[in-house]
């Protein structure tokens, strides 16, 4: 089918199929949310992490590794942006980071409802 349809023709359309990336897992506890991200081949200066109530945005560089004409080409080089919304709100400040063998484990802790206080408004003179 490739050479009916020119051997570019599926590469012209190969961002409306790729997945989201870098790919993240979300485990959770009653305590915790668990974020394994597969980061393959970054170094942690090309690497950064922000956490933000009920999101959590991963920005990063790939290097190019090869200065050569691309004869096929299946994940990209270059910046990339991903914001990931959490399952319930969490502390920005991380319980743990680790990164072993391409992936990054980032323990995030829940924020409870004991920990969610209301606000009163003051009495206000008429």
């Amino acid at each position: 089918m490739g050479d009916f349809v020119g051997k570019d023709f599926w590469h012209d359309f190969q961002e409306f199929f790729v997945k989201d990336w870098p790919l993240v897992n979300i485990y959770e506890t009653p305590e915790t949310l668990t974020c394994v991200i597969a980061v393959p081949g970054i170094q942690k200066e090309n690497f950064h992490l922000f956490v933000n109530h009920q999101s959590l945005t991963l920005k990063g560089d790939i290097p190019q590794l090869v200065d050569e004409k691309i004869a096929r080409e299946e994940f990209s080089t270059g910046s990339f942006v991903r914001k990931v919304q959490l399952p319930y709100p969490v502390h920005q400040k991380p319980e743990q980071v680790t990164y072993d063998k391409g992936f990054l484990l980032v323990l995030l802790n829940r924020i409870q409802e004991s920990e969610v206080s209301e606000i009163f408004l003051p009495d206000t003179e008429d």
